[in-house]
């Protein structure tokens, strides 16, 4: 299983003069939002390589939304590289800056490819539409998550927060499909 964005939402408890920091901040964009006039700061983080690719939007109102780290290590790379760049620029903080995991995105195989159509008739809970979407959506209650299912054997395990749990989904439908004679034993 490897993990491909990993989102998480923030706090600096702290008002943010976006504008003032728009050609402070390495490799910035500056987006406004007319309807409630709020400005928003999007960080293209590519600093330390690669690998800690990933992206900050900024509120205003401290709030901000970390998107497209591959890994926590990235993810904790940007915010504290955010952080420390709106301290130099003299933004005071009042409280310790939060920031929370909200859902990691997973991908794997099944390894073998897979009939949509009939996956859809055989299992519950899946959702194929071809006009819509290129894969089937199979919902779990639990551990609850949505696996996006591909007809090259594909998925992608969304709503967890570790690897573990996105597993156990992954396993749950892995066994269903081998209850219901859809697959062998993998």
């Amino acid at each position: 299983m490897k993990i491909e964005n990993i989102v998480a939402a923030g706090n600096l408890f702290t008002k943010v003069n976006t504008l003032y920091f728009i050609d402070k901040i390495y490799h910035t964009k500056k987006a406004e939002i007319n309807s409630n006039r709020i400005i928003i700061h999007i960080v293209d983080m590519n600093k330390f390589g690669p690998e800690f690719r990933g992206s900050i939007t900024l509120f205003e109102s401290g709030k901000m939304l970390v998107l497209g780290t591959k890994s926590f290590k990235a993810l904790y790379y940007n915010v504290l590289y955010l952080l420390s760049k709106l301290y130099v620029y003299g933004v005071k903080f009042n409280y310790v800056p939060v920031v929370e995991v909200v859902n990691v995105v997973f991908t794997s195989s099944l390894g073998t490819p897979v009939n949509l159509d009939e996956l859809a008739f055989i299992l519950e809970n899946v959702d194929y539409d071809t006009d819509n979407f290129p894969g089937a959506i199979y919902l779990i209650d639990e551990p609850r998550s949505a696996i996006l299912i591909f007809s090259t054997g594909r998925v992608v395990v969304v709503g967890h927060l570790d690897e573990k749990s996105a597993k156990q989904a992954l396993n749950k439908l892995k066994q269903e499909l081998i209850d219901s004679g859809f697959i062998d034993v993998l």
